[in-house]
């Protein structure tokens, strides 16, 4: 009975450290429990000898709290690094840190590959999400199955210290927080008294500890002004997308006495394209702290926010116009410019694919169900070559890029609430966007419509409340959820366009997600939420993986073949694989014409559609040239205009989009704003608070 005599005492409240303790005993003394974990986390059935296994080895780069090593049959140590967790909140980059001692074993010759392993509570593996991704991970819950099945008297003792975990973690969860609830009520009330005609969103009637920063008189600036009061920061900030610095303070020196702000430029260069702050220092508060004992200086920040309204209508006024539709882009770069891909910059790269997605899908939209007989017939010979009316307006978008809006929308929540809260699952965070856009179509899951969340400022978009051919696939499958943050792949066997053609801002913040293959597995995940066909969210992937090694300044040759490596190792892939490999030969004879393309397919299901977009954006000699390419045959011109200019705006960068295409673009400005905080993230530069009203992180 060698854990049964502390038992009682243990099971009033189980730590952590019980945890690392009886986790690393069963690993070294359970070889039907050792392969069933080392199973779920290698996959693979191959015997394996225990080399060691230790608790809490400490290392320059942190603690790792249970280390198993094994050897398999070439004799080749392979290491797990376990983290284990009931209540407590990650601290900053931990899971990087756990990659860093692994690549440091790999280094010291004490393996030679490692994986990284949580192991929690399910609900709590529920809201886990990147910036730190694990390789795998194991539910406590999981393991006392695992523990009640092999039945010994140690493996049940162990089984019900998994179940007194999770039962505690149950016990602990609370979000909201009395003293920040009563203190934003009393800045609330006093706002009203010292800012009667301001309007102030961000604050509930019930808010927790990471409440948001109050935004005011979102209506009279727009999507593209932002006046924010940052509380503990003590600063009243301006942020002005699209409109440089040197016009804004232009503004300022009209309006403000000399030396009264401090201004922040946030050129391209910083990571946030052609935007600005304007800052004005005020003092700081403490939402946490009684608001009795910090009155004169509440007073005196709202008299800095009431300093700063008059500027921020200004601005809005003088810049109305370039606030609605964004600045446009410099002309096109020379071919010397194109062939130094590594030299353009993140922000110019997500801005690029970002507004190049919605280009191409603007461009395809009015011939999305015309052959390329009916297209020559109504655009000449050359097809449609500029935009044309969809849906009432010229440069409308698609189902498309609402899609990849939401999917935009998703991500950054789970940023905020990884940064909040320390833990997030971004598959069920972008679920629930996706259950926003599907409230957007005038459809609603049955039983679970009441509680999906429509704040945040997306949702607020009208123009996204347009039904725009939206996929029978997604509506359908979006229509069976019966959760919010429901992770689950759906239950159908399609492989549509509907999970690629969204996937592209995933593929952009693939650096801050994690490594390739984790990048690879969360888009095919997050495409399977609707696509349940290998094909349909393995080409997801694919795009995800491929737009993220152009990020980081590869060739499209590059990015392919990196791509290509990592869908090989995918089971089922042979179907995409082929598809990829006709696009690159159909490219590789010439410039393909719309029968060339139509040997690829339509584009209505996924790997034809990104056959036809990597063809296009091979053979094209620029921007321009491969959207028209993309569009014009005789399938889903719309999603192969689209994911063609995702490909291409990431790598060729903004600066590659001529200004023409941004006049009539349906949105540009809310999706240069999209772009520019996802930079801002992509580059470490955002704070939660900054986000929080925007992509509310829960």
């Amino acid at each position: 009975m060698l854990y049964t005599a502390t038992l009682p005492a243990l099971l009033d409240n189980v730590r952590e450290r019980d945890l690392d303790v009886f986790l690393a005993a069963h690993l070294s003394a359970s070889l039907s429990f050792r392969s069933r974990f080392i199973h779920r986390v290698l996959g693979l059935d191959a015997e394996y000898r225990l080399v060691a296994c230790r608790v809490s080895q400490a290392t320059e780069a942190g603690e790792t709290d249970v280390l198993l090593e094994v050897a398999g049959q070439d004799g080749a140590v392979m290491a797990i690094l376990v983290e284990n967790k009931i209540d407590a909140a990650f601290q900053p980059q931990q899971a990087e840190r756990y990659r860093q001692r692994g690549q440091h074993g790999i280094i010291a010759g004490s393996w030679s590959a490692y994986r990284t392993c949580l192991v929690a509570p399910k609900q709590y593996l529920g809201d886990v999400a990147s910036p730190d991704p694990w390789d795998m991970r194991i539910e406590l819950e999981q393991i006392a199955v695992w523990m009640r099945e092999l039945g010994t008297p140690h493996d049940l003792v162990f089984a019900r210290i998994c179940e007194q975990a999770v039962a505690k973690f149950s016990r602990t969860s609370a979000p909201v927080s009395t003293a920040a609830t009563s203190f934003w009520l009393a800045y609330r009330q006093m706002a009203k008294e010292l800012l009667p005609d301001a309007q102030i969103t961000g604050l509930g009637e019930k808010v927790s500890v990471n409440a948001p920063w109050p935004s005011f008189d979102v209506d009279q600036l727009g999507r593209s002004i932002l006046l924010i009061h940052k509380k503990w920061k003590g600063v009243v900030d301006i942020t002005c997308y699209s409109i440089p610095v040197e016009e804004t303070e232009a503004v300022i020196r009209d309006m403000i006495p000399a030396g009264a702000f401090v201004t922040e430029p946030k050129t391209s260069a910083a990571g946030v394209g052609r935007s600005s702050l304007i800052r004005l220092k005020v003092a700081p508060l403490d939402h946490l702290m009684p608001f009795d004992e910090q009155v004169d200086s509440a007073r005196v920040a709202l008299a800095g926010v009431g300093l700063m309204r008059p500027l921020a209508l200004a601005i809005r006024k003088r810049f109305g116009r370039r606030a609605r539709t964004g600045e446009p882009a410099p002309q096109a770069p020379t071919p010397e410019v194109l062939s130094r891909h590594s030299e353009i910059s993140l922000s110019n790269r997500i801005r690029g694919s970002l507004v190049g997605g919605a280009i191409g899908d603007a461009l395809g939209a009015p011939v999305e169900f015309m052959s390329i007989g009916e297209i020559r017939k109504r655009f000449g010979d050359r097809g449609i070559v500029s935009y044309s009316s969809a849906y009432g307006r010229m440069g409308a978008i698609t189902d498309d890029t609402q899609m990849t809006l939401f999917t935009a929308d998703g991500l950054l929540r789970a940023w905020v609430r990884q940064q909040e809260r320390g833990i997030c699952e971004i598959e069920g965070v972008l679920c629930h966007a996706y259950l926003r856009w599907l409230l957007t179509q005038g459809q609603q899951p049955p039983g679970i419509a009441e509680t999906i969340g429509t704040d945040g400022w997306l949702f607020a978009i009208k123009e996204l409340h347009s039904r725009r051919a939206p996929g029978n696939t997604c509506l359908a499958a979006l229509c069976a959820k019966t959760s919010l943050h429901d992770p689950k792949r759906a239950a159908n066997d399609s492989k549509g366009c509907g999970g690629v053609m969204r996937i592209a801002p995933l593929g952009l913040l693939a650096a801050t997600i994690g490594n390739d293959q984790h990048v690879f597995e969360l888009a095919s995940n997050v495409a399977g939420l609707t696509h349940g066909h290998p094909s349909g969210f393995l080409s997801a992937g694919y795009l995800a993986v491929m737009l993220g090694a152009l990020m980081r300044g590869a060739s499209l040759e590059e990015a392919l073949e990196h791509a290509t490596g990592l869908l090989r190792c995918q089971p089922d892939h042979d179907e995409v694989l082929g598809a990829v490999e006709a696009a690159q030969s159909i490219a590789a004879r010439g410039r393909p014409t719309p029968e060339s393309l139509e040997t690829l397919g339509g584009g209505w299901v996924a790997e034809e559609a990104l056959a036809i977009s990597i063809c296009c954006a091979l053979a094209a000699s620029d921007f321009s040239d491969g959207i028209r390419l993309a569009v014009n045959h005789s399938g889903d011109s719309d999603s192969t205009g689209a994911i063609t200019g995702n490909i291409l705006g990431a790598f060729l960068g903004e600066d590659a989009v001529t200004p023409g295409w941004l006049d009539d673009l349906e949105l540009a400005a809310e999706i240069f704003r999209v772009a520019d905080d996802m930079t801002r993230v992509a580059l470490g530069e955002a704070e939660a608070n900054d986000l929080q009203g925007r992509y509310p992180g829960w």
